[in-house]
């Protein structure tokens, strides 16, 4: 019987590390500024709350500027790490 519970246990950890690792090996190493909001190891769309959008990428991923909410409408620029730039048109980004 107590064999039976450590190899249950030791299955629940692994899956629950299973499920765990996928988020963070996903997100972007490093912060994201979008018109001042940081937002560390981001992973996917946010969204500016006023224009001209301001840009900081201090990760390791290219950020793109959308010329819509919520990652809609165009791509109008990309963000390389290490950047930044204004864009009176931006409106939200996306990093992977």
């Amino acid at each position: 019987m107590r064999r039976l519970v450590t190899v249950c246990g030791t299955l629940a950890a692994a899956g629950a590390l299973t499920l765990a690792l996928p988020t963070s090996a996903l997100a972007a190493q490093g912060s994201l500024a979008v018109n001042g909001a940081r937002y560390k190891h981001p992973s996917g769309c946010y969204e500016g709350i006023r224009t001209p959008l301001t840009v900081t990428n201090q990760t390791n991923e290219p950020v793109s500027v959308f010329d819509a909410p919520g990652c809609g409408g165009s791509e109008i620029a990309v963000v390389l790490p290490g950047r930044q730039g204004t864009y009176p048109t931006g409106r939200s980004v996306y990093i992977d």
